[in-house]
């Protein structure tokens, strides 16, 4: 004899099956669902990748073009010998450093430091360099102090001002600047900074000194630049740079410093200018060590020579060459 059905018992696994179709259900719509996501993610992280190399590409065009603009000088005049070096902290920099041509024998000298290292310090740095050279070479005009006949140079107090005004309440950030003129006959170095580190001088029988300065930062406020004057005997040395390497930091926190930065530079008086470069940053990346590095470095150095060397003729020196020059080696950038 069968026995009969217990309804509560049958109904109880009736309501346990189609719970479970219904959980099998839903997970089976969540598996879809998450299988739909994986998807987009995977599709959105392919367009990131490809976005990402994009911008890595343009970056490093952009680095290329930047360290393009350079100073384009040859290493040694008749006058003057130069080295520099320029180390981005990133693909781009807000430092820039230029040595461009004012007459047969009077150079123009800058160095300027952006704030940051992204695209628009980068676009700054090197706008504000170009416009400084067109403000520094002007048609003639009367009224300008001129060292030599036939040579109209506008006064670096004058230079600065005019790009104070032109950057005055723009949106671009402040940037701090040294200019000067570097005469290549006497030695003469007049110039005037801008919120920037004072030059350092070298001279041929003493300690290396930094100069003392004054002046805001371009675009930052009214100010009547001050012109100051150094001037350079054969042998002398020059040293312009950014606050990048003073600023510089080691494992324990501790900033490079100018007291070192001056010890270092007398150690390098008796080597040759670009090895004394290489000395200088083999030091200041020995300071850093594995330290991230936060800022750019730029240094300049300018040694002054004897104008009527072998390098100059009977008539006086020999003109610069108006052709492109070579560039020096140390422009190239380092990998951070």
């Amino acid at each position: 004899m069968t026995k009969p059905l217990d309804l509560p018992v049958v109904l109880a696994r009736i309501r346990t099956q189609l719970a479970l179709r219904r959980a099998v259900s839903q997970v089976t719509g969540l598996e879809q669902k998450l299988h739909a996501r994986s998807k987009e993610l995977e599709e959105t992280a392919a367009k990131l990748r490809a976005s990402n190399d994009r911008i890595k590409r343009d970056l490093e065009a952009a680095a290329r073009v930047q360290q393009a603009f350079l100073p384009a000088v040859p290493p040694e005049l008749p006058g003057a010998r130069f080295a520099w070096t320029f180390r981005p902290c990133g693909h781009l920099a807000g430092d820039f450093s230029n040595v461009f041509q004012l007459d047969d024998r009077h150079l123009g000298l800058c160095v300027l430091d952006v704030s940051g290292h992204e695209i628009a310090s980068a676009l700054l740095s090197v706008t504000a360099s170009h416009l400084l050279a067109r403000v520094a070479n002007p048609l003639p005009r009367p009224g300008r102090f001129a060292p030599r006949a036939g040579a109209i140079l506008v006064p670096p107090s004058e230079v600065a001002g005019q790009l104070r005004k032109h950057f005055s309440g723009a949106a671009e950030q402040p940037f701090t600047l040294l200019y000067g003129i570097l005469s290549l006959d006497t030695g003469e170095f007049r110039f005037v900074s801008a919120g920037h580190p004072g030059p350092i001088h070298m001279p041929r029988d003493g300690p290396p000194a930094q100069l003392d300065v004054s002046g805001v930062p371009i675009g930052v406020g009214n100010c009547v630049y001050q012109e100051q004057v150094v001037n350079l005997r054969p042998g002398d040395r020059l040293v312009l740079y950014t606050d990048g390497v003073t600023e510089m930091r080691n494992a324990d926190g501790e900033h490079f410093g100018i007291r070192r930065f001056l010890a270092l530079l007398e150690q390098t008086r008796q080597s040759a200018l670009d090895i004394g470069l290489d000395t200088l940053v083999e030091g200041i990346e020995e300071w850093r060590g594995d330290t991230p590095r936060h800022d750019d470095v730029s240094i300049l150095l300018v040694e002054r020579t004897d104008p009527a060397g072998a390098e100059g003729t009977a008539a006086g020196p020999a003109p610069l060459d108006r052709t492109p020059p070579l560039r020096q080696p140390h422009t190239g950038k380092e990998v951070p």
